[in-house]
Parts: structure tokens; C-alpha cells; sequence
């Protein structure tokens, strides 16, 4: 019995010291280790921006649309290295019905896993879509430099383009509606200003303003533009070179009075040091957001005077466009967060896009839309379906799984 309790005590005194590590480590680690958005912050944005583009993979089929001066819409999705599952399902979903002058590109980062490597690599090959940037890491907290990157990769590759879509591999995209809406906008950016410059070119001014009337373009434009207003979508900016007025957009589904999330063992934490404010500045859903390409240049000039934080959409549209560059974000009808609380071809074929559908179900979802027949979501019942659908998924919103 006494050497028992000898050999316990013993034991006892053995453990205690590592007990003691282990309770310092729990006190003291989540101080002494800065969160992801703090290690980005001490980043040199300028420096990063400036090694970008060491790609180890390139979309040929794609980079081959923009030399030729073909592309309308880019439409660049930033995917995981391991998602390729998901890419499948958007090539054959939505990826499958993009007009020949809008060139998908799905965007990674680096990885350390081989076999992953070797498999995404035998893709790019197969499909000549994938364009992979070694300048990061790809993980979550990377994102808001994978963004930074693919927004530089869309400016030295596809300048020409007039829109740019950011959109993530688990998104429905309605193509039609998309199609429609950049039909509209386009041609409200040639008709919404009258311009009357001064002799000075640096003191060349927007006189007059004209709101855009569909009265002015042909009954065709019109019956296809029913339910848009390209017109509350579109601002203007002063090209700092030039000094001409520019048109743009930049739109999407619009945030706005958000508290900043202070608890440090949260996903979307944000550090008070790096953003003191508790209320964020409006900004886009990371999901999916759509800019016209003339302002992609000035996001990234600006970024170079803006600390690097992890939550992406708040730096690139919050803080990147809607406080450095005081351009105004837009929101747009149909432009959805998440995805209905109750999945229906007719509600679906109403939005732009919803968020978080799996690859079978977004794959689903583009087959049933496209089976509809033009006369199938017309009625009533439809109708008070569709508007009930909507009201309940504002007020509880569908969260990915």
C-alpha cells in the first residue's frame, strides 16, 4: 500500500510541471499568437502586388478570348485547390450556358499537397480554365490576396473586357438575367451623361446630368430592360491621368451598418488596432460581385495604401473602393446573399444569383430553370409563392451548409 502511494505521489509530482505548461499555454497562447487579420496587416501591400503573378498555370482558352479582343463579361471564380468537384459542377451548369464572349476562369493559389497538385494540374490541362498564382498560399485567410491578385491577373490579362465578375464556385449564377442586366447597363453608360467640357481640360466638368430614359434607345432595348434600372447602378469618377469623367459600376449585394466582429476567436474577427471603428464600411457580399473593368486599376493603386485584412469583401469594396476611392457601391434586385428557403425553378429564375448550393444541387437547379417553359411561372399562385419565399428568406435567410 505504501509503495502505491509513494508511486502516486510520485506520479503526481511528475505531471505537475506539465500541467502547469499546459494551463500558461491556454492563458497566455491566444495573446501572444496575432489572429491571421494581424499577420496580413504587417504585409507590404505594394510589395505583394508587385511579385504577383508567378503562375505555374494559365486558362488558355480564356487568356486566347481576351487577346482577341472578344470579351464582354470575365468571369473569374476563386476556388480551392481541392474544390474540383465544384468547378465540375459549374461547367456544367451555368459554366455550360456563358456566351462565347464571356471567358470563366477558376483561380487557386499554391499547395504543398502533391497528389493535388498533380490533379489539378492534369485538369487545367484537360479544360484550359485554371490559372494558379504560387504568390500565396491557398487557404481561407489568404483570400483577400487571392483577390488582390486575380483583380491584377483580370488588369495585365483581360483589360479590355468591360465587366469583371467575381463569383465563388458554390454559387447559381442565372446567365440570362446577368446577360440581360449588362445589355442594359452598357447602354445606359452611353446615354446617362451629356458631358459640356471648359476650354481647361483640368477644369473640365459633368454640367449637366440626364438620367438615362429608355424612351431614347428601341422598343426591343426596352422590352428587354422591364424590371432593370441600369441607371440607379451607374456613378462616375474622375480619372486621375486624364482627367475625364468615367461611368462605372460596382454592385452586388450591399451591406451596410455591420458591426465589426471583435471576438478573436471568430472567423470573420477584426482586429480594433487594424480598423478601429465598430461599425464597417458598406461593402459587397464576397459571394459575388460584378465591376465594370475601368476601376480596377484605381482598386489596386489604392490597395497599396490600405492595410491587408482577412475579410475580403469588407478591404476590396468596403474599404479599398467605398472608403478609399469613395465609389458607391450598388445593390442589386435579384443579386441574393444566400439562397431561398425553399428551392423552386420559378423563384430561382427570377434572381441573379443565390449562394451556397452543393455541385449537385447547383447543377440541378440550372437544368430545371432551363426545362421551364416561358408560359410555367406566369400565374398567381406563382406569384404570391414567389413573394411569400422571398419575404420569409429575408427575414430567415438560408444558411450554407
Amino acid at each position: 500500500m505504501w509503495r502505491w502511494r509513494r508511486g502516486t505521489q510520485g506520479l503526481g509530482l511528475g505531471i505537475l510541471p506539465v500541467v502547469v505548461v499546459v494551463v500558461l499555454l491556454k492563458v497566455l497562447w491566444p495573446s501572444s499568437v496575432p489572429r491571421p487579420s494581424t499577420v496580413l496587416h504587417l504585409m507590404n501591400t505594394s510589395t505583394y502586388l508587385n511579385s504577383l503573378h508567378h503562375m505555374s498555370l494559365e486558362p488558355t482558352t480564356s487568356i486566347g478570348t481576351c487577346r482577341n479582343n472578344k470579351a464582354d463579361v470575365l468571369l473569374i471564380v476563386p476556388s480551392s485547390v481541392a474544390n474540383h468537384e465544384a468547378r465540375q459542377a459549374v461547367r456544367k451548369s451555368w459554366g455550360a450556358h456563358l456566351p462565347s464572349s464571356w471567358p470563366l476562369v477558376f483561380f487557386i493559389g499554391a499547395t504543398n499537397d502533391r497528389s493535388l497538385q498533380d490533379r489539378v494540374t492534369a485538369e487545367a490541362k484537360q479544360h484550359g480554365d485554371i490559372a494558379q498564382d504560387l504568390s500565396f498560399h491557398d487557404s481561407y485567410s489568404n483570400l483577400t490576396l487571392k483577390t488582390l491578385s486575380l483583380l491584377s491577373w483580370a488588369q495585365n490579362f483581360c483589360r479590355d473586357t468591360s465587366y469583371v465578375l467575381k463569383i465563388d464556385d458554390d454559387v447559381f449564377l442565372n446567365v440570362k438575367r446577368l446577360y440581360k442586366l449588362t445589355v442594359c447597363v452598357t447602354e445606359a453608360r452611353q446615354n446617362i451623361y451629356r458631358t459640356k467640357r471648359e476650354d481647361n481640360p483640368l477644369n473640365s466638368g459633368l454640367q449637366e446630368l440626364t438620367p438615362f430614359s429608355l424612351s431614347s434607345v428601341d422598343s426591343s432595348l426596352e422590352n428587354l430592360c422591364n424590371g432593370f434600372k441600369p441607371h440607379q447602378s451607374i456613378n462616375y469618377l474622375i480619372n486621375s491621368q486624364s482627367h475625364e469623367y468615367e461611368s462605372y459600376m460596382f454592385a452586388g449585394y450591399l451591406y451596410d451598418g455591420i458591426r465589426a466582429d471583435r471576438n478573436p476567436h471568430s472567423k470573420w474577427y477584426l482586429d480594433p488596432k487594424i480598423y478601429s471603428s465598430d461599425i464597417l464600411p458598406p461593402f459587397l457580399s464576397g459571394t459575388s460581385y460584378i465591376m465594370t473593368s475601368n476601376i480596377i486599376p484605381h482598386l489596386l493603386e489604392e490597395a497599396k495604401s490600405k492595410p491587408i485584412i482577412e475579410l475580403e469583401d469588407v478591404y476590396i469594396s468596403g474599404l479599398v473602393g467605398y472608403s478609399g476611392l469613395k465609389l458607391k457601391l450598388s445593390h442589386l434586385e435579384g443579386w441574393s446573399r444566400f439562397r431561398p428557403r425553399w428551392d423552386s425553378p420559378c423563384m430561382y429564375r427570377e434572381l441573379i444569383t443565390a449562394h451556397g448550393l452543393s455541385p449537385s444541387e447547383l447543377s440541378a437547379m440550372t437544368r430545371a430553370i432551363n426545362n421551364l417553359s416561358s408560359d410555367d411561372c406566369n400565374g398567381f399562385l406563382v406569384y404570391l409563392a414567389n413573394s411569400f419565399n422571398s419575404f420569409v428568406s429575408s427575414i430567415f435567410p438560408r444558411l450554407p451548409k
